[in-house]
This record gives C-alpha cells, sequence and structure tokens, in this order.
C-alpha cells in the first residue's frame, strides 16, 4: 500500500524534497471536471509549509500574488481570506471551505465486530438509493444523473450499506480513488443518527480499501464534530488541515 507522505504529495502535485514556507504548485487533478471542479486547495501540512495546489489556469495568477505578499506567517483565517479575495475576481460562483484530512493504518483500525447488518450495495439497490434524501423531490433527470454516478462504486463493490426493511439506514462509499488514495463519503439517514449505524458502514468501506491495497482517506468539513469523532473513534488521525474551492463547470464563467 501506498505512504501517505507518496499519497499526498502526488494528489497535491508537489514533490517530496520540496522546502520553503509556501509551495505553490499544479496538479491534473485541479484541472479534471466530474461534476464539480477543486481549482484550488491549500494545505497546512505542518507548521511550517503552506502548499497551494492549483489548477492550471489559477497557478500563474497565484503564483503572481504570492510574490507579492509581505515573508509573514499566516493563520488558516487569514489565508482565507486572501484565496476569498484571489478568486472573487475570477470565478463567478465558488464555494470556499475548511477541511480535515484523516488517514488510518492497518495496525491501528478499530475493527467494529457488529457489521452483520452491513453488505455492499447493488444494482437492484436502485430505488432504494434514488429514495434517500432530497432525491425523491427531484426531477427524473437528476435522479438519472445521481444514479448514473453510482453504478461503478456498486459494481466494484465499494459502496456499503445497513439495511433494514425498505430503508438504508447509513450508507458508505469509497470514491473517488485517486493517487492510492480512496476518499470514504459517508451519509446516515437523519432519523436514525447517533446509533452507531455511520461507524458500521465506514468500517466496511475501511476494510475494503485494505484488501484492494488502498489507502482509506476520510476527507470531512472541520466544523462536521460527530463525523470527526466517528472517524477518530476508528483510529483515524489528522493529517492536514486544508482549504478547499470547488465550483460547478458552468460558475467558472468570470464575472
Amino acid at each position: 500500500m501506498i505512504s501517505y507522505q507518496e499519497h499526498y504529495t502526488r494528489f497535491l502535485g508537489c514533490k517530496l524534497s520540496q522546502d520553503g514556507k509556501l509551495i505553490v504548485c499544479h496538479s491534473p487533478l485541479r484541472d479534471k471536471i466530474e461534476g464539480r471542479r477543486q481549482p484550488l486547495i491549500m494545505s497546512f501540512m505542518n507548521r511550517q509549509q503552506v502548499v497551494v495546489s492549483l489548477s492550471l489556469d489559477l497557478r500563474d495568477k497565484f503564483s503572481r500574488l504570492a510574490s507579492t505578499l509581505p515573508q509573514a506567517k499566516r493563520t488558516p483565517k487569514q489565508w482565507f481570506k486572501i484565496v476569498d479575495d484571489f478568486l472573487f475576481v475570477r470565478i463567478r460562483l465558488y464555494n470556499i471551505e475548511h477541511f480535515l484530512r484523516m488517514t488510518v493504518e492497518s495496525k491501528n483500525f478499530v475493527e467494529i465486530k457488529k457489521r452483520e447488518c452491513v453488505r455492499p450495495m447493488a444494482l437492484a439497490d436502485k430505488n432504494l438509493i434514488l429514495s434517500q434524501g432530497q432525491l425523491p423531490k427531484r426531477g427524473k433527470k437528476y435522479q438519472d444523473h445521481c444514479w448514473e454516478q453510482n453504478i461503478k462504486s456498486i459494481k466494484e463493490g465499494r459502496s456499503f450499506g445497513l439495511i433494514r426493511g425498505r430503508q438504508n439506514l447509513s450508507r458508505a462509499t469509497v470514491e473517488p480513488i485517486e493517487c492510492g488514495g480512496g476518499n470514504i463519503s459517508v451519509a446516515t439517514n437523519e432519523k436514525h443518527r447517533k446509533k452507531g449505524y455511520g461507524k458500521m458502514v465506514v468500517s466496511a468501506a475501511v476494510n475494503w480499501c485494505f484488501d484492494h491495497d488502498i489507502l482509506p482517506i476520510y476527507y470531512v468539513r472541520s466544523d462536521n464534530i460527530a463525523s470527526i469523532a466517528l472517524a477518530r473513534s476508528l483510529g483515524f488521525k489528522l493529517k492536514a488541515s486544508e482549504i478547499i474551492v470547488n465550483h460547478w463547470p458552468g460558475d467558472a464563467d468570470k464575472r
């Protein structure tokens, strides 16, 4: 299995040997459009170094901005405002948020014994999946789009659900898989939270990662206290704090 450090430097587009307090680099992943695009990720890898991973159209522009900034240490909150001002005149609509990136090694993974209700999702579960959350309120075209996004992960056996009757109480999926790491997303029915169901399906997803030589990645908003606690209870450790920017392709039109 790939080491976390090697995975993360590939993901950001920087090199292990690079030094300096501020590293500006390009990653093809920032150019990729699958649903929303993430043209900028600012990573606070440690107390000494900030890495900014950018799409090709933003890299040189941000490099020029960085060259004009005073050589002073900045907090994530200060960087957040700088990034926001930088993008405000370049992208019409975008989201900018604080996220945490976590991972777990097999030796530190806290195994969940009670997983008998969790199973891999199947193509036959289409109606079950499309009945979740706000999907029943959406139109057929949107529902079809969401289903298409689920097919590959279901066929490859990396989507897991806790099913009871005709309800999917909680679901975890390993998606996307990039640079040897698999991002684990989890969603639990609002009426069934704080019952340990999310922990069960995430545990199944982590085991799938280990079985397939994929590094488990847990990517979570910094204010999602419950989700962070879930990850830590399974042995996940914090690896990086990030500022991320994403937008729908059509929203990139200049103001």
